[in-house]
């Protein structure tokens, strides 16, 4: 969880910095979306794996 998040915050700043080219910064842009796509499916697993754990009264409270 920590690498796509670490990938997404330093590609904000990069860009944040105006000093690319907008070839780097569209690159750039797509790696963010890649990263943002990796952390959104690493925590739906983190969510599927929650909930083969948790007892199903507490999910339906969820």
């Amino acid at each position: 969880m920590r690498s796509p998040l670490a990938s997404i915050m330093g590609l904000t700043q990069l860009i944040r910095t105006g000093s690319l080219t907008k070839e780097e910064e569209d690159k750039s842009l797509g790696y963010l979306l890649d990263s943002a796509n990796e952390l959104d499916d690493v925590i739906g697993d983190i969510v599927r794996k929650s909930q083969e754990v948790i007892p199903p009264e507490f999910n339906s409270k969820i």
